[in-house]
């Protein structure tokens, strides 16, 4: 076989994809590795052949450490080798390291965990001890243990709050499809509904808000109180020293509106509830309104409203109505 092999370069060719699909005899490997020391000019391939060897057969990293040395004192003390050979146990150290490096020190690729929320929020702690709670409707990955510099996750639709365990050695990174955000340790909220627009809200510390997934791409710093908008669009980023009140009610529960515009205060009470509001007068939304909401349902803040700004309310489904007659631009 070995004959037939020098003969058709195709064969070994052959024999090695053969070989990395874990389809060989043992009686094959060593024609392959009879090849390679008799073919010296091909040491790449003999290289690759060498380190998939060894992790299939999967040598202790110190007995590999034992190996190299052993290699390189002999090769040391064997000057008198041919150029071919030497080059042979040149590749064969590079490769031993390769590996060493890889399984020692990298370590494979963790295993990555989907969790999709559905209809109920849903709580994960990660391998770090952080903490991430996803609103409804939400699909979340991240690794079951953290390798390498970052700790990454990707929020791959919906919104999150983070409470991240301080490492300063080790940043926590979000990716969304079209935004970077990274903390050391910090709270904060990251809401990503659709490819149109992504909100990052700080609770506490500080974040780096990219309008990419490169960290060399756009970005804005934001402390505890602020709050950054990317729209994919446009590409267009923008920073709020003042945030939204209810920014966070989904998880707090808590619905806060202070003198605020009705028209901002159906938008939240349509994001909140998953509902559609519209007016029969677009003077309605000029109206202010204030009140503070406990784990209340939409139809005891509609009555609420309803008393104060002398308004009526008609149901279809999801959608409601609002009737009234509404205020002055400058009315309070």
């Amino acid at each position: 076989m070995l004959l037939y092999m020098e003969k058709d370069e195709n064969a070994v060719h052959d024999l090695l994809r053969k070989y990395y699909e874990g389809e060989t005899s043992l009686e094959e490997e060593n024609v392959l590795e009879e090849y390679f020391v008799s073919h010296s000019e091909e040491r790449a391939e003999h290289g690759w052949f060498t380190g998939r060897h060894i992790l299939k057969n999967e040598i202790p990293s110190s007995t590999l450490e034992s190996e190299i040395v052993f290699a390189v004192e002999n090769q040391r003390s064997r000057v008198a080798l041919r150029p071919w050979y030497l080059g042979i146990a040149a590749t064969l150290v590079f490769a031993l390291l390769a590996f060493i490096t890889y399984f020692t020190i990298v370590g494979p690729s963790a295993k990555l965990i989907t969790v999709a929320s559905g209809p109920a929020q849903q709580k994960i702690t990660l391998a770090d001890g952080s903490q991430v709670t996803l609103n409804t409707n939400t699909t979340f990955e991240y690794p079951e243990t953290f390798n390498g510099d970052e700790r990454e996750v990707w929020l791959k639709r919906g919104e999150a709050f983070f409470e991240v365990s301080e490492d300063p050695n080790l940043p926590f990174v979000v990716y969304t499809n079209d935004t970077r955000t990274e903390v050391v340790g910090t709270s904060f909220n990251i809401r990503a509904r659709d490819a149109v627009q992504t909100d990052v809200t700080v609770i506490t510390g500080t974040v780096s808000f990219n309008a990419s997934t490169s960290k060399q791409k756009e970005k804005v710093v934001l402390h505890a109180g602020n709050a950054g908008t990317f729209h994919s669009r446009e590409k267009r980023m923008k920073k709020l020293d003042t945030l939204n009140p209810n920014s966070i009610a989904w998880m707090t529960h808590q619905l806060e509106f202070k003198d605020a515009p009705v028209k901002e205060v159906f938008k939240t009470l349509e994001t909140y509830f998953g509902v559609t509001i519209q007016t029969s007068d677009s003077s309605i939304l000029s109206c202010r309104f204030r009140g503070s909401f406990k784990d209340a349902d939409l139809a005891e803040i509609f009555e609420v409203m309803s008393f104060s700004l002398d308004l009526t309310l008609s149901e279809a489904g999801k959608t409601y109505t609002v009737s009234g007659k509404g205020c002055k631009p400058d009315e309070l």
